[in-house]
């Protein structure tokens, strides 16, 4: 049914929001923290892209806190979401007070996706971070295509993403971009897809887990049901790689996870036997914890893992 919904909000408070939940933080690159105010929340899967989940083109959580997780004051905003004619449409802007020496900013996000086909989309995104000082923008435009019916009854999915940002002094080398295939199916799960961030893409309405970047992601699970006694199905999978690379094509890390062997019981019993293989570059010294410093220099490491878990209906399970 076609509907909108307006929120309008003054002077607004979120003193009384859940604390978020503290982490150690033993990477280069931040943690993301999820959005737990209420009046974000409402509505917020309008603003979901294809970018996945490297690049948020808009992260709520940029209103109304600093870098610091510290309450900038709001004076107040607006949210218009809603549908019409497979159309999803939504609008937020908000004006934050001056503080922490930050000075007063409006944010704004606009977001069109026209429903196609069966379950497809095409979208566009726009945000604008302004002050009497400076701006930042973000303009992008992406889109899902979804098939029910390949090689019978089986899914295909192709997904992408492409935008830039725009500020007084990055207007070159200013891009990101994904692009995927997904097949999601039962007996075998395929992905493929690319992954890119310019030097000078900053979205800052936005988040991004690191900057500067190229990755390359390839993975095949197969899950085979066979007709034993007592088996579910079984798990094997081949390769799950995620290849970062700059670029000059020099690789900066690589994530790949192999499982030989897993499987589940008609009981609801699990076990999986996996093989993770990890390489990090470093390009500068990373101080990461009060003095202690990992030199410069291309790092690798292996991990063996077993998982076994009993169900968690009985009276007594466990992992």
């Amino acid at each position: 049914s076609d509907a909108f919904t307006l929120d309008l909000t003054l002077n607004t408070d979120f003193a009384q929001v859940e604390a978020d939940q503290e982490n150690i933080n033993l990477s280069r690159f931040p943690l993301f923290f999820p959005e737990k105010r209420e009046f974000f929340l409402e509505g917020a899967g309008i603003f979901a892209t294809q970018f996945g989940g490297m690049v948020y083109p808009f992260y709520s959580r940029r209103i109304g806190l600093n870098s610091a997780r510290q309450l900038i004051p709001i004076y107040g905003g607006l949210r218009l979401v809603g549908t019409e004619n497979n159309s999803n449409l939504g609008l937020l802007t908000m004006q934050t007070a001056e503080k922490y020496g930050e000075p007063t900013t409006n944010y704004t996000v606009a977001r069109l996706k026209q429903n196609i086909l069966e379950s497809s989309y095409i979208g566009v995104m726009a945000t604008n971070k302004q002050n009497s000082f400076s701006y930042n923008r973000f303009l992008g435009i992406d889109g899902l295509l979804t098939n029910s019916n390949i090689f019978g009854n089986n899914t295909l999915v192709v997904g992408g993403a492409i935008g830039a940002t725009l500020s007084p002094n990055q207007k070159s080398n200013n891009y990101a971009y994904r692009f995927y295939v997904d097949y999601p199916n039962d007996l075998i799960d395929h992905f493929i897809g690319i992954t890119s961030a310019q030097k000078n893409f900053n979205p800052e309405m936005g988040f991004l887990s690191r900057t500067d970047f190229n990755k390359f992601s390839w993975a095949l699970y197969l899950q085979p049901r066979p007709e034993i006694n007592g088996i579910q199905y079984l798990q094997f999978t081949p390769f799950d790689v995620e290849y970062y690379y700059n670029d000059k094509g020099i690789l900066q890390s690589l994530y790949y996870e192999g499982r030989p062997f897993g499987f589940a019981t008609e009981s609801g019993e699990y076990f999986e036997f996996n093989i993770q293989r990890n390489a990090d570059r470093l390009d500068e010294d990373f101080d990461i914890f009060n003095g202690i410093v990992i030199p410069i220099g291309l790092y690798w490491w292996t991990n063996f893992e077993i998982q076994f878990e009993t169900n968690s209906s009985r009276p007594l399970s466990g992992a």
